[in-house]
C-alpha cells in the first residue's frame, strides 16, 4: 500500500472524526431548541462526511480519497474562520492545524512519484 495514500486517508479520517465528534457534542450541550436544531444539522453533515471518509480506508480509491481530503480541508478551514469570528484560540488552532495537515497530505500524495 502506498504510504502517502495511507497518510492522506489517515489524516482525513482524523479530521472527519474530529468534525463529527464536535458536531455530536454540540447537540448534547445545546440548551435551547434553536441551538439543538442548528447542532443537529451540523452533526448530520459531520456524520455523513465521516461515513464518506471511511470508504477509502477499505481500498485504493484515489479520486474518492482526494475528494474527501479536499472537502475536509475546506470544512476545517471554514471552522477555523468561525473560530476567528468567535475569537477563541482552541476553535481556531485545531481546525486550522487539521486543514494544513490535510493540505500537506494532499500535496505530498499528489506529487509523489509513482
Amino acid at each position: 500500500m502506498d504510504p502517502w495514500y495511507v497518510a492522506l486517508v489517515g489524516i482525513t479520517l482524523v479530521s472527519a472524526f474530529a468534525s463529527m465528534f464536535f458536531g455530536v457534542r454540540a447537540v448534547r450541550l445545546a440548551e435551547t431548541d434553536e441551538e439543538r436544531t442548528a447542532s443537529l444539522y451540523a452533526a448530520a453533515r459531520s456524520v455523513a462526511l465521516f461515513a464518506v471518509a471511511v470508504v477509502p480506508a477499505f481500498g485504493f480509491f484515489v479520486a474518492w480519497a482526494l475528494a474527501v481530503a479536499v472537502t475536509m480541508t475546506i470544512v476545517q478551514a471554514l471552522d477555523a474562520l468561525v473560530g476567528i469570528r468567535r475569537a477563541r484560540a482552541g476553535v481556531i488552532l485545531w481546525p486550522a492545524t487539521l486543514a494544513v495537515l490535510n493540505l500537506i497530505a494532499i500535496l505530498l500524495f499528489a506529487t509523489a512519484p509513482r
